[in-house]
């Protein structure tokens, strides 16, 4: 029976069928008559659960192949499971379904190097063709699948643009994390058939997890060393589709926690949902509310959801402790939204007092990403404000303030000539990590 303890202890004296396991450990499905409309079938994918080293290598670490890519659907006699694409000798990273409810994104990889090789710092990235996400299109039914990248470099996290096109990241320019050996793709756009391609983000670090939020600004996460440390401060931005107006969302200062990742609009709302996780350790963590009314910093701005993980506090720390068991979270409107808990599929409320698990793991892989099939009326579509002469580089359009404000009175107004303009460029080469050769260990300069 049930251990009220810290932890739980089951000893039984025979093998015990999956279905008995799973329900005394609590993990048996249930459709509830609370569920709202629009889940009658869901895009879902099936593969190993991700365990990279950092939120930031999702894309090179962790991979193992299996699964595939399935529509869900709940019926009374429990989970039915229809196969739209086999991975057995690849994974399935994410999926995006298209505003209309008739199309789908999805990155998938063909293969990848062992396991053990994939965390080896000494070992240059992997440049296999195969072994590189790339972005497929295709009818929900199945059918008209289309590979719109090649395998000169990873390309992944895609979703639809309001105004048709595709927003993705991909590390196309050669670029490597400043304290790591991985590459560092940023924020790109093409058209649906994998054309007009167009670098949007200007980061020398990495971007993640794009989607579009109620305004039609595209919302991401982004990595950089600018004014922070190393560790905390994966904070949340926006920009438009053309690639202008960047600027902070949320989390700019927040210590803690040191990452906020998978963002998306809830709607009818300005508030965000999100993943609240740390810098170390794998994309998974708590999930939250970001509510911008309290300010882009502020503490009472992130409401937790998963109050059983402790996020920290946003001026404390560094933000790397948070662990969880949450990732991929899909608000459905301004009451319920799906989460992926250890590839547990589960339906939630907000306020708490609601939970079904909806769909476990099967054959030891979870299941992530859950999707309702449905139409969604799509955010308004941004005009472009970049003429053709304009996009051409270097040109760049700044916007400069008093520059003697707060300088006040160490500086008098008349003195200052000149501006200085920091740029941060990216380590454009792999350099490799190896702290086996250090004879000295007093000699800091031995690595």
């Amino acid at each position: 029976g049930s251990n009220p303890g810290v932890s739980e202890l089951m000893v039984f004296s025979r093998p015990v069928p999956e279905e008995v396991l799973l329900r005394a450990m609590g993990l048996e499905e249930e459709y509830p008559e609370w569920m709202p409309d629009g889940l009658e079938s869901m895009l879902v994918i099936h593969r190993n659960e991700l365990n990279p080293s950092h939120v930031y290598t999702y894309h090179a670490e962790g991979y193992l192949e299996g699964g595939g890519l399935y529509v869900f659907t709940p019926t009374p006699d429990g989970p039915q499971l229809k196969k739209l694409v086999d991975s057995p000798e690849g994974q399935i990273l994410d999926c995006f379904l298209s505003y209309d409810g008739r199309e789908l994104l999805f990155s998938w990889k063909r293969g990848g190097r062992p396991y053990d090789q994939q965390y080896d710092r000494t070992l240059s990235p992997d440049d296999n063709p195969d072994h590189m996400y790339k972005i497929y299109r295709m009818n929900v039914d199945g059918s008209g699948l289309t590979c719109l990248t090649d395998g000169r470099s990873n390309n992944f996290n895609p979703c639809w643009l309001p105004d048709g096109g595709i927003a993705f990241l991909s590390d196309r320019k050669s670029a490597f994390a400043y304290c790591f050996t991985t590459t560092s793709p940023v924020l790109y756009r093409m058209d649906r058939h994998g054309k007009s391609v167009k670098r949007l983000s200007a980061n020398y670090l990495n971007d993640f997890t794009p989607s579009v939020d109620a305004a039609g600004r595209i919302l991401f996460t982004r990595w950089e060393y600018v004014d922070r440390p190393a560790i905390p401060i994966q904070s949340l931005w926006s920009i438009n589709p053309d690639g202008t107006g960047l600027s902070g969302v949320f989390g700019n200062r927040v210590l803690s926690p040191a990452t906020f990742m998978e963002a998306k609009s809830i709607p009818g709302t300005n508030r965000l949902l999100s993943v609240l996780t740390s810098h170390g350790g794998p994309c998974r963590g708590a999930v939250g509310i970001v509510d911008r009314r309290f300010g882009p910093n502020a503490q009472d701005g992130i409401r937790n959801l998963t109050p059983e993980i402790y996020i920290g506090q946003i001026d404390q720390g560094n933000g790397d402790r948070v662990r969880g068991p949450y990732e991929n979270p899909l608000p459905l409107d301004e009451e319920f939204f799906l989460v992926s808990k250890r590839g547990a599929v589960i339906l939630r409320d907000y306020a708490g007092a609601r939970e079904a698990i909806l769909l476990r793991p099967r054959g030891g892989l979870g299941f992530y990403s859950p999707t309702p099939i449905r139409p969604r009326t799509p955010p308004p579509v941004i005009p472009g404000t970049i003429s053709r002469e304009d996009s051409k580089p270097p040109w760049a359009e700044i916007s400069l303030q008093d520059v003697y404000e707060g300088l006040a009175p160490h500086v008098v107004r008349g003195e200052i000539k000149r501006i200085c303009v920091v740029q941060e460029i990216e380590k454009s080469r792999f350099a490799p990590q190896d702290f086996s050769t250090v004879t000295d260990p007093l000699d800091r300069f031995a690595r």
